[in-house]
């Protein structure tokens, strides 16, 4: 490489020229556009989940060892649980005894709502008496009380006309005694009704007395607290109830609790999978919330690989990766491209996924992917050439003798040659070495002249 700076001189009229830069130029070539890559990294499981106990315990059992198989839901390890399951036993006795209590309540409730309804029957048949106490009798039953009197009346009458009679065939021998005095005591019978039926006419004429009204009213004051005493039973039953209640929830709460914790004893996996990691032995503590397990999906396995931020648009999701564990060779797919680089290198991380049916590779274990592809043909300059410094890239194109910037657009890097798809076309003149030393509009000389012109 060959690199000469000219400078300033005075030509012979005394104006001030400025001399040509020598530097290295070559004519901008079509290649083929050629890829390739070696790159390496460490197989993951699909899915890993870390197996922690939620309690502090003794480890009773262990059912799984690394590399065992494991569904969903499969118990993997035991804590000693017999507190946990005494406070089961204590919770359910609890139970038993607040579902007495609640029963118990309930029957209480019944007694008080039956007692308040025969009050309340009370209250009714005392106000009814009260009402007709207060009202008197009605027309129809004065009617039937004097109709009652006639009967009573017309009974008399015939009664001591069978008196007259029988007493009067006594005498003539044509009756016996007992019938005599049978007809007697039937007259005495109906003049005792008539006599009762003019009393009940009576009352019924004159009205209650004062004293009759004063005792209904006391009446339906007793019943009225009868009521009243079987409604505050029953407020108090019910409440008896509620507290019965609520002590048996509480008791349902704490053995649901416990039942919780009984069960918590007991770790299972929260996924099917493969067993990749045990950290636990039989008769050792287990803490809270250290993995104790650890279990992977391995029907497929990923790998990170990292891509040259500057080759990762030749990536794309869904291609196909041809993934090299030792001389087995299977085939990857790119599942996730990461939109970002990453640390000083700038690298890309593509995740490719591939595919471990039969479980024979393994999480952990190096894999590679190399590949050299190429594809259509394009405009090839080596990156030296470029200057790139955060704005748009460009070149040092040859013109008329002079270097002239050049904007170009750059699709990608090949083998140390960049792709340019947009600013230059083949056979251009371009700088190769020194263009970091040029402006625009210098002079340029290319090397090969400027050593001709030396051995001249």
């Amino acid at each position: 490489m060959v690199l000469v700076s000219g400078c300033s001189s005075q030509a012979a009229d005394g104006a001030l020229t400025r001399d040509a830069k020598v530097v290295e130029v070559a004519p901008v070539e079509a290649g083929t556009l050629t890829s390739s890559y070696s790159l390496s990294g460490t197989l993951e499981a699909e899915e890993v989940a870390p197996v922690s106990f939620e309690l502090n315990g003794k480890v009773e059992s262990i059912a799984v060892n690394v590399g065992d198989a494991v569904q969903q839901g499969a118990a993997m390890a035991t804590l000693d649980n017999d507190a946990y399951a005494l406070q089961v036993q204590k919770a359910s006795t609890g139970i038993g005894q607040a579902q007495a209590a609640v029963a118990q309540s309930k029957a209480s409730v019944e007694a008080a709502q039956g007692g308040l309804s025969s009050a309340r029957g009370q209250q009714d048949a005392a106000q009814a008496q009260l009402q007709e106490v207060e009202d008197g009798a009605r027309e129809q039953e004065l009617t039937q009380a004097e109709n009652a009197v006639k009967l009573a009346e017309q009974a008399v009458q015939k009664a001591e006309a069978d008196a007259e009679r029988l007493s009067n065939l006594f005498e003539q021998g044509l009756a016996t005694e007992d019938n005599k005095e049978k007809a007697q005591l039937a007259l005495e019978q109906a003049r005792n009704d008539y006599a009762a039926a003019q009393s009940q006419l009576s009352i019924l004429q004159d009205g209650a007395t004062q004293a009759q009204v004063d005792a209904a009213k006391a009446q339906v004051t007793q019943t009225d607290g009868s009521v009243a005493s079987a409604q505050a039973q029953i407020s108090q039953a019910q409440a008896g109830l509620q507290q019965a209640q609520a002590a048996l929830n509480e008791t349902q709460v704490s053995k649901a609790e416990a039942e919780l914790q009984l069960s918590k004893t007991t770790l299972t996996s929260p996924l099917s999978g493969v067993v990749l990691t045990k950290t636990v032995s039989v008769g050792e503590p287990a803490a809270p919330g250290q993995p104790s397990f650890t279990v992977g999906v391995i029907d497929q396995l990923k790998v990170m690989l990292p891509v040259s931020s500057d080759q990762v648009s030749q990536w794309e999701k869904g291609q196909t990766v041809s993934i090299a564990l030792g001389d087995q060779t299977r085939e990857g797919t790119v599942q996730t491209i990461s939109p970002t680089a990453s640390g000083t290198a700038g690298k890309v991380e593509v995740e490719v996924v591939v595919p471990n049916a039969s479980h024979d590779w393994m999480p952990g274990q190096v894999v590679t992917a190399e590949n050299t592809e190429n594809s259509q043909e394009g405009l090839l300059v080596p990156v030296e050439a470029v200057i790139n410094t955060g704005g748009d890239p460009y070149v040092f194109l040859i013109q008329d003798g002079k270097a002239v910037r050049t904007t170009v657009v750059i699709e990608g890097l090949y083998q140390n040659r960049y792709h340019i798809t947009q600013g230059l076309e083949k056979g251009d003149q371009i700088v190769i070495q020194g263009a970091s030393q040029l402006l625009n509009g210098d002079l340029i000389e290319p090397a090969d002249v400027a050593g001709d012109d030396t051995n001249d």
